[in-house]
C-alpha cells in the first residue's frame, strides 16, 4: 500500500518578499508626492514656529547652610518641617532636599505671585491655577555631587526671568526666618509667648490694685516695707524666669544637660535669698485690712513688672543667638537677563514636522494601494473582507 504523497506548503519566504517588493515599488512611485507633503508640513512647522514668542530661562545657584554654619538640616527634620504644609519634602533624605521642598512650598509661591502681580500675568484669577503656573515655568533642583541648589526660570522677558530667579532666594531667607528652625529660634518663640502672657496678668495686677485704692482708699507704705517688696518681687521673677528658660530647654536638653544643672542650682539659691527675705525682713504687718489689700496688690504688680522684664530680656538674648545660628543662604550665582533664548527649538519643530509628515504620507500611500488592490480583484478573498468591513461600518442598513 502506498502512502499519499502530501502537498508542498506555500513559499512563505516567497510571499514576504514579494509584498515587501510591491511596498517598495508603491513607495517609488509615489516618491514625489511623499517628499511633496513632506517638505509643505516642514515648512508650515518652520513658519508656525515664529508665531511662537522667544522663552528665555534665567538661572539662578543657591548654597544651602552647611554643617558648619548650622545645624538647621537635622532641626528642621526635628521640628516636623514636613507637616507644616510642606507635602514634597515626604521622603527626603537629605539636607538639600528639605531646602527644594521649601523652594517648592505654597508659603513661597504664594509670596512670589503676590510679589511680582502672576495671576495678572498669567491671567489666572484663582490663586490655586497661578500656582500651577508658576510652577511649570520653574524647575527648583538639588545637585547631589555639590548640594547647590538651582533655581531656573523660564519667561518671554530675559529680565522678568533673572528678577523671579533671584527672588527666589530672598523668600527663602524669609520663611527660614519665620518657622523655628534653631534652638535659639524655638528659646525666642517660647520667650515671646511668655512675655504676651506677662503683659496681660500685669494688666490685671494694675487694675486689680487700681479697684483696691479705689475701694479702701490710697493707702500709704513705708519706704521699708516698698524695698522688701521689690526684692522679694525680683526674687521672685528671677526664679520664675529660669523655670522658663528650663521649660523652653525641655524640647532640646535634657536633665544632665550643663545649661540645665546650672539654672537648676541658681534656682536653689534664688528661694534660699527668697526665704531670707521673706523671713528675716522684720517689717511690721499692715495693722487694717485696707493696708494688707493694697500691700498684696502692689506686691503683685511689683512683681508681674519684674516678671515682665526677665522675659523681655530673655526674648532679647535669645534673638540675638538666633541672629548668630541664623542658617546662611548664600548665592552663587546671581540670575542675569539671558542674552540667548531657551525656546522654542524651531530646528527640533522642523525635524519633528518631517518625520512625522514622511510617516503619514507613507501610510496614505500604502493605505491607497491596498483599497486599489482589494476593489480591482473582484472575486478575491481580499475584496470580499473589505466589502464585509465596508458593510459593517455602513451607517444605513440596505434595504
Amino acid at each position: 500500500m502506498t502512502l499519499p504523497v502530501e502537498s508542498r506548503p506555500p513559499a512563505q519566504p516567497e510571499a514576504e518578499a514579494s509584498a515587501l517588493y510591491g511596498v517598495a515599488i508603491a513607495l517609488g512611485q509615489s516618491k514625489w508626492a511623499i517628499l511633496g507633503f513632506t517638505i509643505v508640513l516642514m515648512v508650515v512647522a518652520a513658519l508656525g514656529s515664529y508665531l511662537i514668542p522667544n522663552t528665555y530661562t534665567a538661572r539662578s545657584l543657591l548654597l544651602p547652610p552647611q554643617q558648619g554654619q548650622s545645624s538647621a538640616g537635622s532641626a528642621l527634620a526635628a521640628l516636623g518641617v514636613v507637616s507644616m504644609g510642606l507635602g514634597g519634602a515626604v521622603g527626603v533624605k537629605s539636607p538639600e532636599e528639605l531646602y527644594v521642598s521649601l523652594l517648592r512650598s505654597d508659603s513661597v509661591a504664594d509670596a512670589l505671585i503676590e510679589r511680582f502681580q502672576l495671576q495678572q500675568r498669567y491671567d489666572e484669577p484663582k490663586l490655586a491655577n497661578a500656582r500651577k503656573a508658576l510652577a511649570k515655568r520653574v524647575l527648583v533642583s538639588a545637585e547631589r555631587k555639590s548640594g547647590l541648589i538651582k533655581v531656573e526660570v523660564e519667561d518671554h522677558e530675559p529680565a522678568f526671568a533673572a528678577g523671579l530667579a533671584n527672588a527666589y532666594a530672598d523668600e527663602l531667607r524669609r520663611v527660614m526666618n519665620r518657622i523655628a528652625i534653631t534652638e535659639a529660634s524655638q528659646r525666642r518663640l517660647f520667650f515671646e509667648q511668655q512675655a504676651e502672657h506677662a503683659k496681660e496678668v500685669l494688666a490685671k495686677a494694675e487694675m486689680a490694685f487700681k479697684d483696691a485704692q479705689a475701694k479702701y482708699g490710697i493707702q500709704s507704705i513705708d519706704v521699708r516695707a516698698q524695698g522688701d517688696i521689690r526684692a522679694s518681687s525680683e526674687l521672685r521673677a528671677q526664679i520664675m524666669t529660669r523655670e522658663v528658660q528650663v521649660q523652653s530647654m525641655a524640647s532640646f536638653a535634657g536633665p544632665e544637660n550643663a545649661d540645665a544643672r546650672r539654672l537648676a542650682s541658681e534656682i536653689r539659691s534664688l528661694r534660699d535669698q527668697l526665704n531670707k527675705v521673706e523671713t528675716g525682713t522684720g517689717a511690721d504687718s499692715p495693722n487694717s485690712e485696707a493696708a494688707l489689700a493694697n500691700q498684696r496688690a502692689y506686691r503683685e504688680v511689683k512683681y508681674q513688672e519684674a516678671l515682665l522684664s526677665g522675659l523681655i530680656t530673655q526674648t532679647e538674648l535669645a534673638r540675638g543667638d538666633e541672629a548668630r545660628q541664623a542658617p546662611l543662604v548664600q548665592q552663587v550665582d546671581v540670575a542675569r537677563p539671558p542674552d540667548l533664548k531657551s525656546g522654542p527649538k524651531r530646528a527640533s519643530i522642523t525635524l519633528v514636522a518631517g518625520i512625522l509628515g514622511f510617516l503619514l504620507a507613507c501610510a496614505f500611500v500604502l493605505a491607497r494601494r491596498m483599497l486599489s488592490s482589494a476593489s480591482s480583484a473582484v472575486d478575491s478573498p481580499s475584496a470580499r473582507r473589505w466589502r464585509s468591513v465596508k458593510a459593517a461600518w455602513r451607517l444605513r442598513s440596505s434595504a
